[in-house]
């Protein structure tokens, strides 16, 4: 398998849900990037949108969630792994530590080790804000609501980690995120928001780090447990429900996040909410002793006019 670092420069202020239409989140997850990327490929044509399903499926072709990076750093999501430190911690020190997203990947085995220095992490901050918006573009309109927007600071965005099976596949998938890059990702995509550039970078970490497990070729906790390893998932993923028991077993730490939304369709009544099924899936960070490859769910609500696709497959990073 190939692998890539997507990095994405915005040039324009972002909106990622997180359940409140004032808030929001400053990265997005893996399946807000496959609707993002299936709704681009839909807009040529039924045929493309399926072959990018097909590549996902058949394992072909594989994403991380967003992290954010900063200049040549990445950053990744704080592993639930238990950390023992001979280090004397202040409370006030304890408190940052609780309060970490995400870890340099450069400075991720100090971390495991215990001797993580908190000074050297400089995670980069977005900048969010809420803006009030109406529906006549009027500013004497009482009738305001209000967006939650985040910005990024020069030479600070989100990458992604992309692996794939050969170059045909890459150059289908670089297609697609160009479209994208124009059109958007995000909510209010409709004004503007969400508008990027993009580079593509190697990486030897990723080279060194990244794990993928197909459908037939699950890893048993018997071989990692010789190899003395976790698998950190680095993007939300949910395992099919025979596989469940095997990858609980023995799981480090975990965070179950849930996973909802509405359909954005061109088909049907226009201006009508349909809410996908709810999904519950495990969140970045979470780390286990056996892999698993998770899968693409149909979250089709009742009556539904077409399917309606999730994706959780499982990216992990090697930790050691």
């Amino acid at each position: 398998m190939n692998y890539a670092i997507v990095k994405l420069h915005f040039t324009s202020p972002v909106h990622f849900g997180a359940g409140v239409l004032s808030g929001g989140s400053n990265c997005f997850c893996a399946d807000t990037l496959f609707s993002a990327l299936y709704l681009e490929a839909l807009k040529t044509s039924k045929k493309k949108a399926q072959h990018l399903y097909e590549l996902c499926t058949q394992n072909r072709l594989w994403w991380s969630d967003s992290f954010p990076y900063s200049e040549d750093r990445i950053y990744l999501p704080k592993p639930l792994v238990r950390i023992s430190s001979n280090k004397e911690i202040n409370p006030g020190e304890r408190k940052k530590f609780k309060k970490l997203e995400y870890i340099a990947a450069d400075l991720l085995e100090d971390y495991l080790e215990g001797n993580f220095n908190l000074e050297l992490n400089s995670c980069p901050a977005s900048i969010s804000y809420t803006v009030a918006k109406n529906t006549r573009r009027d500013p004497n309109d009482p009738n305001m609501y209000y967006v939650g927007e985040v910005v990024f600071v020069p030479g600070t965005g989100l990458y992604v980690i992309v692996a794939y099976k050969d170059k045909s596949v890459f150059e289908y998938f670089s297609d697609l995120l160009k479209s994208l890059s124009v059109s958007g990702i995000g909510g209010k995509r409709s004004i503007g928001k969400g508008q990027f550039k993009f580079t593509l970078e190697k990486n030897p970490l990723v080279e060194k780090h990244v794990h993928l497990c197909s459908d037939s070729n699950m890893q048993t906790e018997e071989s990692t447990t010789k190899r003395n390893c976790y698998f950190m998932l680095i993007s939300g993923a949910l395992p099919e429900s025979n596989d469940l028991a095997a990858v609980l077993d023995g799981a480090e730490g975990y965070l179950l996040q849930k996973r909802s939304g509405f359909i954005y369709s061109t088909e049907g009544i226009q201006g009508t909410a349909v809410k996908k099924k709810d999904l519950y899936i495990f969140k970045s960070g979470s780390c286990f002793v056996n892999s698993f490859a998770g899968k693409i769910y149909d979250v089709s609500p009742e009556k539904a006019e077409h399917e309606v696709l999730r994706y959780a497959k499982a990216m992990f990073w090697e930790l050691k």
